[in-house]
């Protein structure tokens, strides 16, 4: 999709009546991958500031390992992370002031590659060679 506006040389900043852009309209739906096309394309503009005013994305991950025998380890490293892989926790995360207001609940983001339960299987591959 945004390669077609972009193949129109659409206007990717331009606002509504309600001054939203359409990183605004993307993150209130949820179009976590739209947001992130948009935010590439907007950081190789050098026009990151005039993507999004109104609405931000906010994600923490759950990370779990597992053990070595099944199940999952409790000595998770980094229990929680952000989006760059630092440490956060989902009860801490913060609205920068009183006028800000969460949009919805924490949810579990069924986008992209999840199981049906949100669980995304990262991890490494630990080969056992024997001579």
């Amino acid at each position: 999709m945004i390669k077609v506006l972009l193949e129109n040389k659409a206007d990717l900043y331009v606002r509504n009546y309600q001054d939203e852009s359409a990183y605004d309209l993307a993150a209130t739906n949820e179009y976590i991958d739209t947001c992130d096309a948009l935010v590439e394309i907007a950081e190789k503009q050098g026009r990151i500031k005039d993507l999004a005013s109104t609405t931000f994305i906010d994600i923490i991950y759950e990370n779990q390992q597992s053990g070595l025998v099944g199940g999952y380890s409790p000595f998770t490293p980094l229990p929680w992370s952000d989006a760059a892989e630092e440490p956060a926790q989902r009860e801490n995360a913060k609205l920068p002031d009183l006028q800000w207001f969460w949009l919805n609940e924490w949810k579990v983001d069924m986008h992209g590659t999840m199981d049906p339960n949100g669980w995304m299987v990262r991890g490494w591959l630990l080969l056992l060679l024997l001579h």
